[in-house]
């Protein structure tokens, strides 16, 4: 983790801001927490909240019922289904523009570790994901597995946490598997 870049603000958020600039968000809108690990997350992410204490991180990671609102537009719905501990088992539906819109239905299992004081990390695993048709209308429903447009049909994220500096270091690796747009859909 590259430390010393994240603290001198160099490192950006999915957003293209920088944590301190998030935070402040739109005027009459719900706060959101400074950290943006949105849906669309570069693979190899850092960030640096200066000021905040691992712990404070962790509930808001952890706090999946809010993540509709902590990380829209990109996380549509969100909701705990299980939670045994510091294992979740989370429903979020993620709206992702690329060349077309897909919005995505998935089921994650995460799994958070307390690696030592001001140090902790997470892995996160898609046990499920089914693109949406049709989706705000009467007769949404998802589609099948065998849908060929180019979406995830595997997700995984690790989340590393370390306090220093004054503040907290994020980390966030993901990867993702995809298959191809069929070659009728292609521009």
């Amino acid at each position: 983790m590259d430390y010393p870049k994240a603290a001198r603000g160099s490192v950006r958020c999915a957003e293209g801001r920088r944590s301190e600039d998030a935070e402040a968000g739109d005027p009459g809108q719900p706060k959101k927490p400074s950290l943006v690990l949105g849906a669309d997350s570069p693979l190899d992410r850092f960030d640096f909240h200066s000021g905040s204490a691992a712990d404070e991180v962790l509930r808001v990671l952890e706090d999946y019922d809010k993540h509709s609102v902590y990380f829209a537009p990109d996380v549509e719905r969100s909701k705990i289904e299980s939670r045994s501990g510091d294992h979740f088992r989370v429903f979020l539906r993620f709206r992702r523009r690329k060349v077309v819109t897909v919005v995505l239905n998935t089921e994650h299992t995460v799994d958070y570790f307390h690696d030592a004081p001001g140090k902790a990390h997470s892995r996160s695993s898609a046990v499920r994901i089914r693109e949406v048709g049709k989706r705000g209308k009467g007769d949404e429903r998802e589609k099948n597995a065998g849908c060929r447009r180019r979406i995830s049909v595997a997700d995984g994220n690790l989340v590393r946490i370390a306090e220093g500096d004054g503040g907290v270091y994020v980390q966030s690796e993901v990867a993702s598997l995809t298959r191809d747009i069929p070659t009728d859909s292609r521009g």
